[in-house]
C-alpha cells in the first residue's frame, strides 16, 4: 500500500494561490472535488475579486477519462481501444459467466458479474492481475481467472478497454498524446494511493 504521508501535505489555503488558468487539482473522489470548487470560488468572493480563473478540480478517474475522450477528438498519434460503458462492462460480464460451467449453476448472475468486475477494478488499481495465478487459487479465485482471461481475450479481440485498464492505456501513451496539459498538478485529499496512479 502507498501511504500519501510520503509526499508534502499543502493546506488548501496555498493551493487555492496556486490555482490559475493552466493548473489543475486531483482528488480521489468526486465529493471532495465538489467541495474544493465550492470552497475556491468562496474563497474568491471573500477576496472581493470580480472575476477569476475556474479552478480544474476533478476525481482521478474523471481525469484520466478526460484525457482519453479529449485524445479521441484530435488528430490520434496513437489509435487508443475505445472505452466500454459501465452498463457495456456489466453485460459482457454477465454474458461470460452465463457461457461458463460454474455461471449456469449460479441463480444471481447480475451480482455475480457486478463483484467480477469490481474484482477485476480492485486487481488492476493494485497492479495483482498478472500475479493472482501465482498463488495457490481456491475454486472462487480458479473461476474468476476464467473468467478474466475470456474477457481480456473478448475485449483484446474487439479493440475495447474499461475503467480499470484506461489508466494504464493513457501512462503508456501520454507523453505522446497531442492533447493540452497542465503546468502543474496538485494532488489533495488522498489518504491510500494505488501503484496505478503512482505510475501515472
Amino acid at each position: 500500500m502507498f501511504d500519501s504521508s510520503q509526499f508534502p501535505q499543502i493546506p488548501f489555503d496555498e493551493i487555492s494561490k496556486r490555482i490559475n488558468a493552466d493548473s489543475l487539482v486531483i482528488t480521489p473522489n468526486r465529493r471532495l472535488a465538489l467541495a474544493l470548487n465550492e470552497k475556491f470560488n468562496q474563497d474568491q468572493i471573500k477576496q472581493k475579486k470580480t472575476a477569476w480563473y475556474s479552478a480544474d478540480i476533478l476525481p482521478f478517474s474523471s481525469l484520466i477519462e478526460r484525457i482519453y475522450l479529449e485524445s479521441s477528438y484530435v488528430k490520434p498519434v496513437t489509435t487508443l481501444p475505445l472505452l466500454l460503458s459501465v452498463h457495456q462492462e456489466q453485460m459482457l460480464w454477465e454474458s461470460i459467466i452465463l457461457s461458463s460451467v460454474v455461471g449456469k449453476t449460479l441463480l444471481r448472475i447480475s451480482q455475480t458479474a457486478r463483484l467480477v468486475s469490481e474484482a477485476w477494478h480492485i486487481a488492476h488499481a493494485w497492479r495483482l492481475i498478472h500475479r493472482l495465478g501465482d498463488f495457490a487459487p481456491n475454486e472462487d479465485v480458479r473461476e474468476f481467472l476464467g473468467w478474466a482471461e475470456a474477457y481480456q481475450n473478448i475485449t483484446t479481440l474487439t479493440r475495447r478497454t474499461d475503467q480499470a485498464r484506461i489508466c494504464d492505456l493513457i501512462t503508456e501513451h501520454y507523453e505522446f498524446l497531442d492533447i493540452k496539459k497542465p503546468s502543474l498538478i496538485i494532488c489533495y485529499g488522498f489518504d491510500v494511493i494505488t501503484p496505478q496512479q503512482i505510475v501515472f
